[in-house]
């Protein structure tokens, strides 16, 4: 595997495969999130295309830590920026959070930052971050290789499937309402929504942490691992769905993540938008005409011939769905054809 680079001053990266990004935060001594990170995290992430990348995996750099928690400093440093006297009830830091958002959509954040809203900054780009997570068409994998607490939880669970170490110590949770505070990236709703409204309201309002085999009972984890092998089966885990087409990636993760939280008629309503879209790909046109092709040749009859001719599918083996591959191949066709 290639050596690792110093992208930025927290985040270190390397490409196992071509098309496969490893991002390692490295914020010494507890890797906390903080804006720096999340502005280099911003950097990389955003920029990210299809053609060059298909999945990301996000690990730390740390001994024993993936993310402690998210900076508790610059919280103490938000709340001294507001004054005493200035009534801050939720509706108005709300407000605050949309304006702010429109603001950064016109490219002047650094404004708010100069303010005393710079917290309010902070927020929302936490919120941005992990929506390119949610949104973006690559695979996002989280290989969580240590302690894993309130905003590291929350950056875990905004990836697409999550890796864990295995280990009996409490390693994971939402403890935010131990020193008073709640989950404020998401985890609420995460958790709600993954959980349930009891189970949500028993971990966050209790700030329980959990070990390994408790998370990944609950769900909340997609696998455990040994140590010295998490790195490995999150890039096992990153090539197997690297190779699924990016738009049906991309469409999933939409599907799921916002028309989840729609009414059903209008959840059903985005999964058929993306459905139709998916269809009109030049790539899945013609991996469905391979795949009916496949189906009136060898006629499979039994369970033991379904299964044989589903491996290659399920593998990723049986079509390239790399942007542009199909018009490559149909070039090449009609160059032999010629």
């Amino acid at each position: 595997m290639a050596d690792w680079v110093q992208a930025t001053p927290h985040l270190q990266t390397r490409r196992p495969q071509d098309d496969i990004l490893i991002i390692r935060l490295v914020n010494e001594p507890y890797n906390f999130l903080d804006r720096q990170c999340f502005d280099e995290l911003n950097g990389i992430i955003a920029p990210l295309d299809i053609k060059t990348t298909r999945a990301v995996i996000l690990t730390g750099g740390v001994q024993d830590i993936f993310v402690t928690h998210y900076s508790v400093d610059e919280i103490i440093d938000f709340g001294l920026s507001v004054p005493s006297w200035m009534p801050a009830p939720p509706f108005l830091l709300r407000a605050a959070l949309r304006l702010e958002s429109l603001i950064a959509s016109l490219g002047l954040r650094y404004l708010t930052r100069k303010t005393l809203f710079a917290g309010i900054a902070d927020l929302n780009l936490y919120k941005e971050v992990c929506n390119l997570f949610r949104s973006k068409p690559q695979v996002f994998v989280a290989a969580i290789n240590g302690l894993c607490f309130g905003g590291g939880c929350e950056f875990a669970l905004a990836c697409d499937y999550r890796i864990l170490i295995d280990t009996d110590r409490p390693v994971m949770g939402q403890v935010e309402s131990l020193i008073g505070l709640i989950p404020g990236g998401g985890g609420t709703q995460f958790f709600s929504r993954t959980l349930g409204t009891a189970k949500a309201l028993e971990l966050c309002l209790e700030g329980k942490t959990l070990t390994s085999s408790e998370a990944l009972e609950l769900g909340l984890v997609n696998r455990v691992s040994r140590a010295e092998d998490l790195l490995d089966t999150a890039v096992g885990v990153a090539k197997h769905l690297a190779r699924r087409s990016p738009y049906a990636i991309q469409a999933i993760k939409d599907s799921i993540h916002v028309g989840g939280s729609m009414t059903l008629s209008e959840g059903l309503l985005r999964e058929q938008g993306w459905f139709g879209g998916a269809a009109l790909v030049a790539e899945t046109h013609e991996a469905m005409k391979k795949y009916t092709r496949m189906i009136k040749e060898e006629q499979p009859q039994s369970l033991e011939d379904f299964d044989h001719y589903l491996q290659p599918l399920a593998n990723g083996s049986f079509f390239d769905f790399s942007p542009g591959s199909a018009r490559s191949a149909a070039s090449t066709k009609a160059s032999k054809t010629d």
